[in-house]
């Protein structure tokens, strides 16, 4: 009986540089936000992960159903950057912004992007102060 655990290997598209390929064990999610349509046809979900040694990799995907439209994704990596820095913010709009954007993502239905922005800042770790 072997003891061994697969790997849970994850590529992720980012905005203007190749995709990164991580392990998720070491690259938890730290915050969450999706959203639905009406008719559950399409999804956007956004997320912040972090490796143990402060990089991030902030996120997100609106899924499209139809199979002559891609998914829009947009994702930003941060090198040495803890989740208290304001860059983790800044890289969160940048997210939401780029994908309120995309043709793919504006055929979906009118989402509240300030609203998801705000839940998904909502669920980042509480600062200690």
């Amino acid at each position: 009986m072997s003891t061994e655990t697969k790997a849970h290997i994850r590529t992720i598209t980012l905005t203007g540089r190749p995709p990164v390929r991580i392990n998720e064990d070491e690259w938890p999610i730290i915050a969450l936000a999706k959203a639905d349509s009406r008719n559950n046809e399409h999804e956007v979900t956004l997320m912040v992960r972090q490796n143990g040694d402060g990089r991030q990799i902030i996120y997100g995907v609106v899924s499209n159903p139809w199979a002559n439209q891609p998914n829009a994704k947009a994702g930003i990596y941060f090198t040495g950057r803890r989740f208290t820095n304001p860059f983790t913010f800044k890289g969160m709009k940048f997210v939401v912004n780029t994908l309120s954007e995309r043709p793919s993502a504006t055929g979906a239905p009118a989402w509240d992007w300030p609203g998801l922005l705000q839940e998904w800042v909502a669920d980042l770790p509480a600062e200690t102060l």
